[in-house]
């Protein structure tokens, strides 16, 4: 599988990157109508965005440097460029709550109406970023013999299962079971903040 979406003018945009960037909008917009719910306007929740979206894709980045560091010694001016892949979601989460604890003392709010309104946007990202997983070919289980229903040359179902071709196995997708499992947790979440609005630090 391809883990490069499309270039622009030589720069090579991924696959994963493009997924956390649509988990990110959707959490922007998701978090701004929750916190509609607890008194605050757009405006005031657009000026901590401002702060966590920066925050979360140095924090991305960083996280995967740290665990990746084998690709970048030697070069450490490539840690911020353009043509150089990788981000973690961890990380970016990582950045987004210190945005969130410099944000929460600097307005004088409460953390914990910041985390209520995150936690679902947050959970919903890590659905969205697990198929980067797929596209980058990673994140998946032992060997699977029978893969069962081919939905493509790279992905299966009953059981789920991701074609690696660097042991040319099917393997089992632990990306594609995690997806799920956030969604449905997604789903709860929101169920829980708004039957729970007056409760601060309930859903996070």
């Amino acid at each position: 599988m391809n883990n490069v979406a499309f270039s622009i003018f030589g720069v090579a945009i991924y696959w994963y990157g493009l997924l956390i960037m649509a988990g990110l909008i959707l959490g922007i917009i998701i978090s701004v109508n929750l916190a509609k719910t607890r008194g605050y306007n757009s405006d005031f929740i657009l000026d901590f965005v401002i702060l966590a979206v920066p925050l979360g894709i140095i924090g991305a980045r960083l996280f995967y440097v740290a665990f990746s560091f084998e690709e970048f010694a030697g070069r450490l001016d490539t840690i911020f460029s353009l043509r150089m892949s990788g981000l973690s979601i961890f990380g970016a989460v990582i950045g987004g709550i210190v945005a969130a604890l410099i944000f929460a003392r600097w307005k004088k709010i409460s953390i914990w109406d910041l985390f209520d309104c995150a936690a679902p946007s947050l959970i919903l990202a890590q659905a969205l970023g697990r198929w980067g997983n797929f596209f980058n070919g990673e994140v998946y289980g032992g060997i699977v013999n029978n893969p069962g229903m081919k939905i493509s040359e790279y992905l299966a179902l009953y059981p789920p299962a991701v074609f690696i071709k660097a042991d040319g196995n099917w393997h089992l997708a632990l990306f594609l079971i995690e997806s799920v499992w956030n969604l449905i947790t997604f789903a709860v979440l929101m169920t829980v903040f708004h039957k729970q609005k007056k409760g601060r630090g309930t859903v996070f």
